[in-house]
């Protein structure tokens, strides 16, 4: 028996039916621990691995950093855009849950605020059948500091195509590639691969972002 079995065997939310097996090193006891300590009712966990782990805790630090484009209005302007003049960019909680790759029972809604309030739990989201690991991870890598993205110019393309993905425009910082299809009144993100995937037998401009805090 593991250090982390015999503690979380011990915890006065386990029944006494409950096994535990923990799939993670000892670093990562007190993180579950933690999430242990959320729940109020007996619970049966029969397995949590070290990427469950790390997803919790990249999700918890994206949606913080998530939380600040929530607040705001991005806008790029430039005479050279082809299709118009302007395009408006709006991050909704909703957006949240697509963009880590990951499934949830969960409304989209209030995946985010669950991961933004620390109350997520490993039950909250899993992989479906098109998703990898590694997959999981870049996205989540690059969501982490998203906010980033905008603090400087970037590079945009309009009309961005790659395989099944298609958007009305799609920025890259040179680490990352956020897509954005078109909304009611605005655009919203809906695809974020790893690096810069911009099609270079086509225009891209480098732009510096407005941004408009909302009240």
């Amino acid at each position: 028996m593991s250090v982390g079995e015999t503690t979380l065997n011990n915890h006065p939310c386990l029944n006494e039916d409950t096994k535990f097996i923990l799939e993670v090193g000892p670093e990562t006891l007190n993180t579950v621990l933690e999430v242990v300590a959320h729940l109020k009712t007996p619970f049966f966990c029969t397995m949590i691995t070290e990427f469950q782990i790390k997803v919790r805790e990249s999700l918890l630090l994206a949606a913080k950093d998530y939380l600040s484009l929530v607040s705001e209005i991005v806008v790029f302007e430039s005479d050279k855009f082809v299709a118009q003049k302007r395009y408006v960019l709006k991050f909704t909680k909703g957006n949240f849950l697509h963009l880590t790759g990951l499934s949830s029972t969960l409304s989209a809604a209030e995946f985010f605020e669950k991961c933004l309030d620390g109350s997520i739990s490993f039950d909250d989201f899993y992989l479906d059948r098109q998703r990898t690991k590694s997959t999981i991870k870049k996205k989540l890598k690059n969501l982490v500091n998203l906010s980033e993205m905008f603090n400087e110019k970037v590079l945009i393309q309009e009309s961005f195509i790659r395989n099944r993905i298609v958007c009305k425009i799609a920025t890259s910082d040179g680490k990352r590639t956020l897509g954005f299809i078109d909304g009611h009144y605005c655009l919203y993100p809906n695809t974020l691969l790893d690096k810069n995937h911009l099609d270079l037998s086509k225009p891209i401009l480098n732009v510096m972002p407005i941004k408009i805090t909302e009240n």
